[in-house]
């Protein structure tokens, strides 16, 4: 239902879950045993027995997709979120971040704030939430200057 939101290609049978979904065939066979019809398979399982893209992801590209369109309605949807533009209609006016303000949160990294909070990391990853032997000073890392709230 929800492929031609993703991109994805329809599957109008259960051979096409292996042919243009890359299924595995022990899984259509297990799906075949379980359920009559393609369509009668539960979004969850099938989204847990996608294939996982080769670069590392753990989620397939059905999941993927429904994740990310997740967090951006959740984004659009917030009339606080810090992004969205200052809207005197949604009372924000004076709640939102001008330009200069955004420009600097943007500055912001996870890994700043663990460097500018946490004792003795003189060295950290750059994208703290990715595995990576490459480290980068605490001191090089951008700071946030606090002159546009001024």
């Amino acid at each position: 239902r929800n492929l031609r939101l993703c991109g994805l290609q329809k599957v109008r049978s259960f051979d096409d879950l292996e042919r243009n979904a890359g299924f595995a065939s022990s899984d259509v066979a297990n799906l075949r045993a379980i359920y009559r019809n393609v369509h009668d398979i539960d979004f969850f399982v099938a989204g847990m027995l996608e294939p996982r893209p080769s670069d590392g992801g753990v989620l397939g590209p059905t999941f993927q997709c429904v994740v990310a369109e997740q967090f951006r309605r959740l984004r659009v949807g917030d009339r606080f979120w810090h992004e969205n533009a200052p809207n005197a209609t949604l009372n924000t006016d004076r709640t939102a971040f001008n330009a200069a303000m955004l420009k600097e949160i943007r500055k912001t990294t996870f890994a700043k704030i663990l460097c500018d909070n946490a004792d003795d990391i003189p060295f950290i990853s750059r994208k703290v939430l990715e595995q990576s032997n490459k480290r980068v000073a605490c001191s090089t890392l951008p700071t946030v200057s606090l002159e546009p709230w001024v």
